[in-house]
C-alpha cells in the first residue's frame, strides 16, 4: 500500500488466467499468490488446458496442463483443493479449481 505494507487477500480470483503463465514463471506467480496470502485465504480459478491449434497462437496458452498439474503447483505453496457444488462453466476444457491455503 502507500505506506508499503504488505497487502494481504481473503480471496484470490483468476478466470482463464493461468494457462497464459509460462512454465518456467508459474513459481515466481505462485510464490507471490503466497506472499498475497495467509492461512484461510481461497484460491479460486480456471485453467484451460487445450493449447492455440494454430502454431502461430501457441505463445496465447503457453501452458495448458490438466488439472492435476495445477492442483500440484498450489500444492507447493500450501493450498489445497476443496470440492465445490459451484461451477464457473467456462468454455471448452476448462477446469475450475477452488482452493484454501492451509500452511
Amino acid at each position: 500500500d502507500a505506506d508499503d505494507n504488505k497487502i494481504v487477500f481473503d480471496l484470490i480470483m483468476a478466470f482463464e488466467h493461468f494457462e497464459h503463465i509460462s512454465e518456467d514463471t508459474v513459481d515466481t506467480f505462485m510464490q507471490n499468490i503466497k506472499d498475497h496470502s495467509k492461512v484461510g485465504t481461497k484460491l479460486l480459478f480456471t485453467a484451460n488446458e487445450d493449447p492455440y491449434p494454430v502454431e502461430s497462437h501457441k505463445h496465447i496458452h503457453c501452458n495448458p496442463k490438466p488439472k492435476s498439474y495445477w492442483i500440484d503447483c498450489i500444492g507447493r505453496y500450501g493450498f489445497e483443493e476443496y470440492a465445490s457444488n459451484f461451477q464457473f462453466n467456462r468454455a471448452g476444457n476448462t477446469s475450475d479449481i477452488f482452493s484454501q491455503r492451509t500452511k
